[in-house]
């Protein structure tokens, strides 16, 4: 029998697993079960099958079976002796970061999301110096000039290209983008003409023009700004930069994509950023340009919203008495794990089953049931994931739009909201004075 559409009350989902958030997705229920068509998109469809075909096991105490209550328990103890827990991974929704800041107040721990640095990065440059941005549907519905900077924007966001830079309908331009690709290579700083991305990717980005640099990224950014001041070089590195120049002064509506994950891999990855913005400050000194920070994936969005709107600031806070500390540089996780300033690891990650960092400090993980643990920890508590086995909610990766997530199976596996609820009572009861 052919697969027949899920018959629940949406007919298409959003997927939680990048920061496009697509919401074209529809369950599909077929002889070996319930499946997802993703479009394509292998991303969401590993995503979706890990989820959906994860065991529904119960909760474990240094490798052995405990109940929740059980499981429950240590961990508020855990966390009501510990000096500094601390609150990463955050690779959730909107109920999980909601859940884990309260946890984080109480406890007087730190937070950063799994993503931090590269969350960081954006920020700093937005805080210090400014930027003019741009949203997906501006640029799906806009743009005629579309830079995209990075390796691995196409493995990152395996849809790019599809649904926002050559869309099947636009509306505010009858003529797809033209794509330009600008690729750097951290480690040999040559990037090979052989490497490619994904085939699905490779097909998309076809038509678009590659200028490999032999350098680093603000050095051609810089070359850049010098070619549209019209400033002289003594030496012009980057003998392409002349040419790409006319090409964003001659567009109506040019857009430069990034990701900040991409750009770590750069010596300073902030300065790569900031000159990003102020070459897009320039164009739009005589005309229209904008830049398209693509970011998102993990819950890395939600984590920010959320923060964002409870603190006032972003993920890296410390909370002492539950008044936060906007901390982004010493706030960082590994910094904090690998100085001993954290003696507590709470991990939280029920969108994503890759394991938390191997440390010596102690372990406690609320995660994807489909997690494979590097070591064990000292508490594991698998999570009902947002979007497959829970209904929720997901901020998009350009903070414009807010996603409903569907649930799509019922299992046994406890649901996020319900656990942060009886840990924040019975944290509270193990710090009460005897």
């Amino acid at each position: 029998m052919p697969d027949q559409p899920f018959a629940a009350p949406q007919t298409t989902i959003a997927c939680p697993f990048c920061g496009l958030c697509c919401d074209d997705l529809s369950p599909l229920r077929g002889t070996d079960g319930l499946t997802v068509d993703s479009h394509g998109c292998q991303r969401a469809e590993n995503a979706f099958t890990a989820a959906l075909t994860a065991p529904e096991i119960g909760p474990r105490i240094n490798g052995r079976g405990a109940s929740l209550d059980q499981a429950l328990i240590h961990c508020a103890e855990r966390l009501a002796a510990a000096r500094l827990p601390l609150f990463a991974g955050l690779c959730g929704d909107v109920s999980d970061m909601r859940g884990a800041l309260r946890l984080a107040a109480q406890a007087g721990g730190a937070i950063d999301h799994r993503n931090g640095a590269a969350l960081i990065s954006s920020l700093s440059v937005l805080e210090e110096a400014g930027w003019m941005i741009t949203s997906l549907g501006e640029a799906r519905n806009r743009a005629d000039l579309v830079v995209l900077v990075g390796n691995g924007l196409s493995e990152r966001f395996p849809r790019l290209t599809e649904r926002i830079l050559k869309p099947a309908a636009r509306l505010h331009a009858t003529a797809e983008a033209t794509l330009v690709e600008v690729r750097t290579d951290a480690d040999s700083a040559v990037v090979s003409a052989k490497r490619q991305p994904d085939a699905a990717a490779s097909d998309a980005l076809s038509g678009a023009n590659t200028t490999l640099l032999s350098g680093q990224l603000r050095d051609f950014i810089g070359v850049l700004r010098a070619h549209l001041a019209n400033r002289p070089l003594d030496r012009d590195p980057f003998p392409t930069a002349a040419a790409l120049v006319d090409r964003l002064t001659a567009a109506d509506y040019p857009v430069i994509a990034f990701s900040a994950a991409d750009l770590q891999s750069e010596p300073q990855p902030d300065l790569a950023i900031r000159a990003l913005a102020a070459l897009v400050r320039q164009l739009n000194e005589s005309s229209r340009a904008a830049l398209l920070p693509l970011g998102g994936a993990d819950g890395e969005s939600s984590a920010h919203q959320v923060s964002a709107w409870h603190t006032g600031f972003s993920v890296r806070q410390q909370f002492q008495g539950g008044v936060p500390r906007y901390e982004p540089r010493r706030g960082d996780a590994q910094r904090l794990l690998g100085t001993d300033e954290a003696d507590l690891l709470l991990w939280i990650s029920p969108l994503n089953h890759e394991p938390p960092p191997v440390t010596s400090v102690p372990t406690l993980v609320l995660g994807h049931p489909g997690m494979t643990l590097q070591r064990e920890p000292e508490v594991f508590i698998p999570l009902a994931v947002p979007g497959v086995h829970r209904a929720g909610a997901v901020h998009r990766g350009d903070g414009v739009a807010l996603l409903p997530l569907a649930g799509l199976i019922e299992n046994s596996l406890p649901n996020s909201g319900d656990v942060f609820a009886r840990l924040l009572g019975l944290l509270e009861q193990a710090k009460r004075p005897c």
